[in-house]
């Protein structure tokens, strides 16, 4: 649940000295509470929203007309590159285009927050790198154009820590303040900054002149570089490697948005006049300010990689324009690359634009340039330079980007990446899996227990054992989105749902047999859990209650649903694989897969492909779209019991009762590496960040169960100093 409230005010604006300019403005501020912020079902991409409404004067009659504004907030990331952070957006839905001036902040528990010890003031955040933070952006609104915020306003792992000082009882309280004024978007005093996080900009910035400004200073380029040779008369000082730059509050204010909120509120540099900063250099600085005062630049070409991150960080509109455009005319075969990347990085739509035409143009070149090594890691950027090229070069560029994979990763493996042991259980372990965001791994054991691990830099710490079940723990997998939450299936006929936080178990379902497997929806809104009698129920995770019973006439191997959630698959005993719509459960295909028990099956993270394991000891990739085998996997030579893709997609584990896990780059099927092991692998997990694959072997023959712990195993971590 969640709810919002909304005020506003009237004012008038003031205007410099000398200045014929005055425009009506109106002020709001609505307050809104998102409950139980950090429990919440919705998945990466999945937004909250709530509206708010504020009088805006029309520009010719002066009358007040109604407004009405969009907040979204995405409590799992607007979308997948964003997954660790709450993203946030405004935008307007009704009334006739307004100038706004936005300002998001949280407010934190009463006694903790703000510059007074004892007053519930907002907690303000500073504008800093990462965009996890709250300022004031000003842009022509309009219910035509797109919403403008931040993708990043603050990281999940901050929410997260015991005792932070955002959440009230378990709330988020945003608090969002607008200024709107009626002002003609024509005027040249109205420039419009780029976006902060969000949509299109509202008007283009050019840079065909220098800034006019009908303020009381006159014109800017000759007393600007006035100010920039003589300093005089300043009042705050900009400190970057042990350089010390003395300035004007009001020239940085005017010209970026950035500066402007620091030094409107009571910051740390606003009342000390003092700006570290620590991650731009010097040299940027310099020209940074340079451009600020004289709108000029010396030097461009050789620092405007440096120049267009420091107008990134202080949102500086017109020199980020100038920068890219530098970029863009400076490109070629050895640097295009880099370019790529680097618009990619700063999310500079221009840049990378002409860099992927560039690629287009010269392929053949770019291909065999040094820096096509770096970009073909970069999946998602080589499609969108293949699909350029147009399908004449598809299966060129895929071939040596593949190649080229193949054998950097290779050659990464082979720097002798370390195996971990971990004796946790006391007897063998049936099932590993990594919670979504990797920081934790857990382990169901045939001793009914589960162990939950912390990791670390170079190795796992353990955090808790749960108890609760009557016999072993067969399979055990986190939900898709909630690292807290952990389901367990067990021999002793029931499901339990675990809290990660707390090591209780929130909730425990009865279910009709032992129980053998047990899947996840993609929404998290269902557990589907299978028993030795071919019988699989579906459990509803926010009710707690069984939903739905299905009784097969065949084996059934494991159960599986495919990236969107709208299909189920089962493996059987037949060597086929079934495919049901869900929810409705009716079956839409049935694909022969193999001669032999088809075992298991496991989706990529990327929606492209799922595997397939079997009895026949081979392993068959599918292509999700057309439901057709693409290629089989067949240097094991037993039954194949486990599968996992990494997190990227690229590569591909299967274990057996061989003696080896093997790893296998998906798009060529060459081999990669091999884990060596000393007895049969049942159980394997890619983590979802990293190239870490935990195992755990069945090494416990039944006599020794009495005496030996169970172990679980972590592949991956780098070499001992």
């Amino acid at each position: 649940m969640w709810n919002g409230g909304g005020v506003f005010s009237h004012s008038r604006s003031s205007t410099p000295k000398n200045s014929r300019l005055s425009h009506p403005i109106t002020l709001g501020k609505h307050d809104w509470t998102i409950e139980d912020f950090m429990t919440r079902d919705e998945g990466v991409g999945v937004s909250l929203n709530t509206k708010f409404t504020v009088p805006a004067h029309e520009v010719k009659s002066g009358a007040l007309v109604e407004t009405i504004w969009r907040i979204k907030v995405y409590p799992r990331g607007c979308d997948a590159d964003h997954a660790n952070y709450a993203s946030i957006f405004i935008n307007q839905v009704a009334g006739p285009p307004v100038w706004v001036k936005y300002t998001f902040c949280i407010l934190g528990p009463p006694n903790n927050l703000g510059p007074n010890p004892g007053l519930n003031d907002p907690f303000r955040m500073q504008a800093v790198e990462h965009n996890a933070h709250v300022g004031s952006v000003q842009f022509l609104a309009d219910r035509r154009k797109s919403s403008r915020g931040w993708k990043k306003f603050i990281g999940l792992a901050m929410l997260r820590a015991p005792n932070n000082p955002f959440l009230q009882d378990h709330s988020l309280v945003i608090r969002c303040r607008v200024e709107l004024e009626c002002r003609d978007q024509l005027h040249p005093e109205a420039s419009t900054p780029d976006n902060a996080g969000g949509g299109s900009m509202a008007s283009p910035l050019t840079t065909s002149g220098p800034m006019r400004w009908t303020g009381g200073c006159g014109g800017v380029g000759r007393e600007g570089r006035t100010f920039m040779d003589e300093m005089k008369y300043t009042d705050v000082s900009l400190v970057c490697e042990e350089r010390e730059f003395p300035c004007h509050k009001y020239m940085l204010a005017r010209k970026s948005d950035v500066f402007d909120a620091m030094f409107s509120h009571e910051f740390k540099e606003s009342l000390s006049n003092r700006v570290l900063i620590t991650d731009l250099s010097s040299e940027a600085v310099l020209e940074m300010l340079r451009f600020m005062y004289t709108n000029r630049v010396v030097h461009l070409e050789r620092i405007n990689r440096k120049l267009f991150a420091a107008a990134d960080k202080y949102n500086i509109g017109e020199l980020k324009d100038t920068c890219e455009k530098s970029l863009c005319s400076n490109m070629s075969i050895d640097n295009v690359c880099s370019l790529l990347l680097f618009a990619r990085d700063r999310m500079a739509e221009q840049l990378k634009k002409k860099a992927i035409e560039f690629i287009s143009r010269n392929s053949v070149d770019v291909t065999n340039s040094v820096g096509w090594k770096d970009l073909v890691h970069e999946p998602a950027l080589v499609t969108e330079v293949v699909q350029a090229m147009g399908p004449k070069y598809i299966a060129l560029i895929m071939v040596i980007s593949s190649s080229q994979d193949v054998t950097d990763l290779q050659n990464k493996f082979k720097k002798n990446f370390k195996t971990r042991e971990y004796n946790s259980h006391a007897h063998k372990v049936h099932s590993v899996d990594w919670n979504c965001d990797g920081r934790r791994l857990a382990s169901g054991s045939y001793d009914k227990t589960v162990c939950v691990f912390a990791l670390g830099t170079d190795r796992l710490n353990k955090e808790n054992t749960f108890r609760g079940h009557n016999d072993s723990v067969d399979q055990l997998c986190w939900h898709p989105t909630n690292p807290e939450l952990l389901a367990t299936a067990s021999g002793d006929k029931t499901v339990r749902i675990w809290d990660a936080r707390t090591a209780k178990c929130c909730s425990n379902i009865p279910t009709k047999g032992e129980n053998i497997n047990i899947a996840w929806s993609p929404d998290g809104k269902s557990i589907a859990v299978g028993n030795k009698e071919d019988l699989v129920t579906f459990i509803d995770v926010k009710g707690q209650k069984i939903r739905l019973e299905e009784q097969f006439k065949y084996e059934v191997n494991e159960l599986k649903w495919n990236n969107t959630g709208d299909l189920f698959f089962l493996t059987n005993g037949h060597g086929c694989v079934n495919v049901y719509g869900y929810p409705d459960l009716e079956l839409l295909n049935v694909l022969p897969a193999h001669p032999g028990n088809c075992i298991c099956i496991e989706f990529d993270p990327q929606g492209k492909y799922f595997a397939v394991g079997c009895a026949d000891a081979l392993v068959s990739l599918w292509d999700v779209d057309q439901l057709a085998c693409v290629r089989t996997f067949s240097r094991l030579e037993w039954p194949v019991r486990a599968i996992s893709f990494s997190y990227d997609g690229k590569l591909l584990a299967s274990a057996s009762e061989d003696t080896v896990i093997d790893i296998a780059h998906v798009e060529t099927g060459e081999k990669i590496h091999a884990i060596p092991v000393t007895a049969p692998t049942f159980t394997i997990a890619w983590h979802p960040k990293r190239y870490l694959l935990a195992y755990a072997c069945d090494d416990k023959e039944k006599y020794e169960r009495d005496r030996d712990t169970g172990s679980l195993k972590v592949w991956g971590f780098p070499p001992d100093e």
